[in-house]
């Protein structure tokens, strides 16, 4: 006697085999993250902070960022000051439901055509990679700016989300593909700068997005295409004499 699958279950495996094991597995991730913020870290007991402008939308946030989540998220000078976890827990929370759910849907989009070119183990490695490099370089990036302008602000301001990690897979996928994307149904540039064009795009178009958080995942992603992540892995896996 064999048990049939209930209907939402052989739904979800359907869901999975088309997205890819290894998208499916980043989405459950995010959701899962999701999930433990909204319960753990930004329960109404704890809400003391918004991050964004967009906290006042309820309807589109669900959850704010509370003052407890606050210390996952990331900044060059938490960074700097040896917080080191921050590259990794940052990417994995998010400032509101509409904040997740543009993240989840771009990572199904972006992540699952690279599996499909990649392969799984490929894409895996890459957004292993993707995580830590890209709040790294965007750490750089900002203690970089305030440098240059004199202005502490950039080093102090945080950041949150997997646009970082999205940016640096969309990098690598565009350059395996070819032809003309559509940037919002706009304009339509080449595959290799879509990338590029989405960045300066989703700056002037969406309020409150991380442009030096982006960036940092976008020069990771073209890292790993021009071959200099391989070059450093190579590197560390040479014997020392």
């Amino acid at each position: 006697l064999k048990l049939a699958s209930p209907p939402v279950m052989g739904s979800l495996h359907a869901a999975a085999a088309k997205l890819g094991l290894g998208t499916a597995s980043i989405c459950a991730l995010l959701l899962a993250a999701a999930v433990f913020q909204f319960l753990c870290l930004d329960a109404p007991s704890t809400r003391r902070f918004t991050i964004s402008g967009m906290g006042q939308l309820p309807l589109l946030t669900l959850f704010t960022v509370s003052a407890l989540a606050r210390r996952f998220t990331i900044s060059a000078s938490t960074v700097a000051d040896g917080q080191l976890y921050r590259i990794v827990t940052s990417s994995f929370l998010h400032g509101g439901l509409l904040h997740l759910g543009m993240n989840v849907a771009s990572t199904a989009a972006i992540s699952g055509a690279l599996e499909r070119s990649a392969g799984t183990v490929r894409l895996l490695a890459i957004t292993l990679w993707a995580v830590p490099l890209a709040g790294l370089v965007s750490c750089a990036l900002s203690l970089l700016l305030s440098f240059v302008t004199r202005d502490e602000s950039f080093a102090r301001q945080h950041a949150l989300g997997f646009s970082g990690v999205i940016f640096a897979l969309a990098a690598c996928e565009a350059a395996r593909g070819g032809g003309r994307r559509s940037v919002f149904g706009v304009v339509e540039v080449p595959a290799r700068l879509y990338p590029w064009a989405l960045l300066v795009a989703m700056q002037v178009v969406i309020p409150n997005v991380s442009f030096v958080g982006h960036l940092g995942g976008l020069v990771v992603g073209s890292l790993e295409v021009t071959g200099w992540l391989a070059v450093v892995r190579e590197l560390r896996r040479a014997p020392r004499v």
